[in-house]
């Protein structure tokens, strides 16, 4: 994802934990990036910076 992936911002990071329930999870990307994505053709995963 181009941003935080959940409110918390650690959801499918390596060395920190989510606490975020897949509930929020979820209805967190359909607010922020739903309407963002279906317009971006290329998507890439960066991994943190150390």
């Amino acid at each position: 994802m181009g941003s935080h992936p959940c409110p918390c911002g650690y959801y499918g990071d390596q060395k920190r934990v989510c606490r975020c329930t897949p509930y929020k999870i979820e209805n967190y990307m359909s607010k922020i990036f739903g309407s963002l994505l279906d317009r971006i053709d290329i998507h890439v995963d960066v991994p943190a910076v150390q």
